[in-house]
C-alpha cells in the first residue's frame, strides 16, 4: 500500500476481487518528493478499485477532496467531510459514470490488455542495414 511521508495516516492500494494486491518498489524511478511509484502485478481485464483510508495522524481540521485520475482523466473528486474520515472501511473508486441510452451506468475499473513482445526501433533496423551493406 503506498503510503507518502507527508500525509501520515493516508494509504492508498489497488483491490482486485477484494484482495490487495501486492506493490513493488520501482528502484530506477526517478526521486520526486510529489509521488510514489509502485508496481503490480495484474491480470488483464479484471476488475479492480482503488482504496483510500485515512487514520491518525491525518490532520482533521478541515474536509479532504480526493482526486483520481487514470490515464490522465479525473474519474472522480469526492469531499469527504473530516467528522467521517476516519471511517474504519476506508473509501473506494471502484468505477466510473457514464452516458448510456437515456441514463447513467457505472462501469467498473478494469485493467487494459497488455501486448509484450519484441518490437525493432528505426534506430536497430536502420543499424541492421547498414550492417547488410559492410
Amino acid at each position: 500500500m503506498a503510503i507518502h511521508p507527508d500525509y501520515p495516516g493516508l494509504t492508498v492500494s489497488i483491490e482486485v476481487a477484494g484482495q490487495e494486491l501486492v506493490e513493488y518498489n520501482d528502484e530506477e524511478a526517478p526521486a520526486d518528493s510529489n509521488t510514489i511509484v509502485r508496481y503490480i502485478e495484474v491480470r488483464s481485464g479484471a476488475e479492480f478499485v482503488v482504496r483510500y483510508t485515512f487514520a491518525q495522524p491525518f490532520p482533521t481540521k478541515k474536509d479532504v477532496r480526493v482526486s483520481c485520475k487514470m490515464d490522465g482523466t479525473s474519474v472522480g473528486r469526492p469531499l469527504i467531510s473530516r467528522k467521517g474520515l476516519f471511517r474504519a472501511t476506508g473509501y473506494t473508486f471502484s468505477g466510473v459514470r457514464a452516458k448510456e441510452g437515456p441514463g447513467w451506468v457505472q462501469r467498473a475499473f478494469r485493467f487494459s490488455d497488455m501486448n509484450i513482445g519484441m518490437h525493432k526501433t528505426r534506430l536497430l533496423i536502420l543499424v541492421e542495414r547498414m550492417l547488410m551493406l559492410v
